[in-house]
């Protein structure tokens, strides 16, 4: 086999397993998040574009939201926000409370297939 032969050899299988991966609808990883109950608007906005970024990437999106004893309505009002904004982006799973923290995961939606699409 020349070296021509070779490459081209190559670049056939890389091709094959970029297609491969792209096909799988695989979460890449996952991405930390934590937020302030007391964080303002313009920034929470910078954090869901954040988030909305990472979703396109096929990463889980780790959130905690962090509130203190005297006021969780704050840090309720936080997750109901990013709630109502990631309702095409993302599905929130297995909200909890710890402490004084929220916790929960975004992870990114699933994909039809071909046949569904068509459906």
């Amino acid at each position: 086999m020349t070296g021509a032969e070779y490459l081209q050899e190559d670049l056939k299988q890389r091709e094959l397993r970029k297609t491969e991966k792209d096909a799988s609808n695989a979460i890449k990883g996952d991405k930390v998040l934590i937020i302030s109950c007391n964080i303002s608007e313009h920034d929470l906005k910078t954090q869901l574009n954040k988030i909305t970024k990472w979703m396109s990437k096929h990463y889980e999106v780790k959130v905690v939201i962090n509130g203190n004893a005297t006021n969780m309505e704050k840090a309720e009002g936080v997750y109901d926000l990013l709630e109502k904004e990631m309702l095409n982006t993302g599905r929130i799973v297995q909200k909890r409370r710890k402490g004084n923290d929220i916790k929960f995961q975004i992870i990114p939606p699933k994909k039809l297939k071909e046949k569904e699409k068509v459906s």
